[in-house]
C-alpha cells in the first residue's frame, strides 16, 4: 500500500512538473506572438508617419515654389520674408513633434529623412532650388516610392489643406 502511494506521489510531482514546463513554454509562445503582433502594428504606423511626413514635406515644397512664382510675377502681396518665414514655421513645428522626433531623429533608418528635413530647415525656402537641389530631388523620388501605397490619396488631401493655411496671408 505504502508503494502505490509512493508511486501516485511521484507520478503527481512529474505530471505537475512538466505542466508547470508545457506551461511556461505555451505562456512564452504567447508573449513572443504578442510582440511580434505589436512590433508589427509599430511598424506599419511608423510607415504611415514617414509617408505622411515625406507628403507634408513634398507638398511645402511645392506650395513654396507657387508662393515664389507669385511672388516674382508681382501676383501677391505677401512678402519674400513672410513666405520664407512661414516656411520655416512650418519645418520648425515638424522637427519638434514629438513623434517624428521619437521615431525618426533615433533611428539609423530615418538619419537621412532627417537630416534633408534639416538641410530645408538650414537654408532660407527662396534659395532651395539654386543650393539644395539635391534635397528637393530626394523628397520628390520618396514619394514617388509611396505614390501607390493604399492611404495617399486620403493624406494628400489633409496634407494639402494644412499646407495651403501656412501662406494663407492673402488677405492680410
Amino acid at each position: 500500500m505504502n508503494e502505490i502511494a509512493l508511486y501516485i506521489i511521484i507520478g503527481l510531482l512529474v505530471f505537475l512538473v512538466l505542466a508547470f514546463v508545457g506551461y511556461s513554454f505555451v505562456k512564452g509562445k504567447l508573449i513572443d506572438r504578442k510582440i511580434k503582433n505589436k512590433e508589427e502594428i509599430l511598424n506599419k504606423r511608423i510607415a504611415e508617419k514617414y509617408m505622411t511626413l515625406i507628403i507634408e514635406v513634398v507638398a511645402l515644397i511645392n506650395e513654396n515654389e507657387k508662393m515664389l512664382d507669385l511672388f516674382k510675377n508681382g501676383k501677391t502681396k505677401a512678402k519674400m520674408g513672410m513666405i520664407t518665414t512661414a516656411t520655416k514655421k512650418f519645418l520648425d513645428s515638424l522637427i519638434e513633434q514629438k513623434i517624428y522626433r521619437f521615431f525618426f531623429f533615433s533611428e539609423n533608418k530615418y538619419l537621412r529623412l532627417w537630416n534633408e528635413i534639416k538641410e530645408l530647415e538650414n537654408i532660407r525656402s527662396n534659395s532651395w532650388d539654386k543650393k539644395i537641389e539635391s534635397t528637393l530631388k530626394w523628397f520628390k523620388n520618396e514619394e514617388q516610392k509611396i505614390v501607390n501605397e493604399e492611404k495617399y490619396s486620403e493624406i494628400v488631401e489633409k496634407v494639402q489643406d494644412r499646407i495651403s493655411k501656412i501662406y494663407d496671408f492673402e488677405e492680410n
